[in-house]
């Protein structure tokens, strides 16, 4: 056998080669019809979705010939809601408004984009803006709710029937312009798709807005108070020393999006910095709920830092349009850097927004 393995090593070489070749082209083709299913199973069920979509964008309310597949562009149905406080709102008395209308199951992860929106809406209010939200599961559990956030614009409990009246999905956003004509529906539109359809439609000509002078800000701002999640305390941005404040403002908080980087960014600025000389603030806005926010604050072990977290309360002496002011809600969120004799050196927006890094924001607290 040793003498037969001597002579013919080569061949058993070249054999056991090409059988080793032989099992990974099968075990790649095995591997390759394995994704190709896995994928094809994944396009079906996307088709399958897809079909669904266009099958509910179709469907037509045989009353209501507006609802058909001409949907955008086509007037506002008539329709009258009862909200959860007892309010009625008659939708043809919101005519000459821009009306948002956003579905919600109101579960834990949607409800900080429904604060978003609340800021939005209530930015423009003075403008002709109007926010109702649909629960899509019916029965609204406001105590739970509000154990999270506290929603100021009316809240309309849905059978099912006003979904099927706009044909929307859960989590679907409508707006109607102030013609009464229905202009806009996407589900799970982003912050900025959103501001910019809103506001698109207040004024199809609109410029952007311009952008409140610095000399006001730093008022405003200055008298902007908080309540601390953690020491329980009432603080006001003016009453505080420290040559720099690192200023960051939410409108809500939200895990695993956008507003995680900038958390990111904020903790790991605070990690060498001196309390004495560089005040750190993370302040979310009006509607959320301080305990939800200390919950969120010890689990993310914000509580171990230099770091101060806080709900927004008012701005003392202010309007609420002095307290929507200080957000553009391009971006969000807004991070300020308020240095000596409280000067603004630096005002987050479009514009600068994406300089916002660790190397930038440290030039200004040296």
């Amino acid at each position: 056998m040793k003498q037969l393995v001597k002579s013919h090593w080569l061949t058993i070489l070249v054999g056991l080669f090409v059988l080793i070749n032989i099992i990974l082209v099968a075990f790649n083709i095995i591997k390759s019809r394995e994704i190709k299913n896995e994928y094809s199973g994944l396009a079906e069920a996307r088709e399958s979705l897809v079909r669904e979509r266009h099958l509910l964008e179709a469907r037509m309310n045989p009353s209501n010939p507006n609802m058909g597949s001409n949907f955008y562009g086509m007037s506002c149905p008539e329709a009258t809601l009862l909200s959860i406080s007892g309010g009625r709102i008659e939708l043809r008395d919101l005519a000459g408004n821009v009306i948002i209308i956003r579905f919600s199951r109101f579960y834990r992860q949607d409800l900080t984009n429904l604060v978003y929106l609340e800021h939005l809406a209530g930015k423009y209010q003075d403008q002709g803006v109007s926010l109702i939200f649909v629960n899509s599961l019916g029965r609204h559990d406001r105590e739970a709710i509000d154990r999270i956030v506290t929603l100021s614009n009316p809240i309309i409990e849905d059978d099912g029937s006003i979904r099927g009246l706009f044909n929307a999905l859960p989590e679907d956003l409508i707006i109607i312009d102030r013609n009464h004509t229905i202009r806009f529906k996407y589900n799970r539109a982003s912050k900025a798709v959103l501001y910019n359809e809103v506001l698109k439609w207040m004024s199809p000509n609109r410029t952007q807005p311009e952008s409140i002078q610095t000399v006001e800000l730093e008022k405003l701002l200055q008298r902007l108070s908080y309540y601390d999640v953690f020491s329980g305390e009432k603080h006001t941005i003016g009453q505080f020393s420290q040559p720099a404040i690192l200023l960051t403002l939410f409108t809500s908080i939200c895990t695993g999006c956008e507003e995680s980087y900038r958390v990111q960014l904020i903790k790991d600025l605070a990690k060498d910095k001196d309390s004495e000389k560089v005040k750190i603030l993370m302040l979310f806005g009006k509607g959320n709920n301080a305990d939800a926010i200390k919950d969120h604050s010890e689990m993310n072990e914000w509580d171990e830092s230099s770091i101060s977290v806080g709900v927004v309360e008012d701005l003392g002496g202010g309007t609420s349009s002095d307290y929507y002011r200080i957000f553009e809600l391009d971006v969000d969120p807004r991070t300020f850097i308020i240095g000596k004799n409280k000067k603004i050196l630096f005002a987050e927006n479009l514009r600068n927004s994406k300089r916002v890094n660790q190397q930038y924001i440290e030039s200004f607290l040296k």
